[in-house]
């Protein structure tokens, strides 16, 4: 698994620092974003130790609602 503030390099060669991980109908998520600056963020689907990034725009919707809601929760506790 992988940890927030965790520095990886995706198939197009560009590093992402992992924000947070979800697991979301049985399958985890994570959220990155570019090591250059956040306006190139991703949200990747974690199989089998291989990421591939989520392309499929219902399944942003719903996962960018699931991190907004993880994000504010870790806010309140903060």
């Amino acid at each position: 698994m992988f940890e927030k503030g965790d520095l990886l390099t995706l198939s197009n060669e560009k590093e992402y620092i992992v924000i947070n991980q979800i697991n979301f109908d049985n399958k985890d998520y994570l959220f990155l974003v570019s090591k250059d600056g956040i306006s190139n963020v991703a949200i990747c689907l974690l199989e089998n130790d291989t990421l591939s990034i989520v392309k499929d725009a219902n399944t942003l919707e719903i996962l960018l609602k699931k991190f907004t809601e993880l994000k504010q929760q870790d806010v309140q506790y903060e």
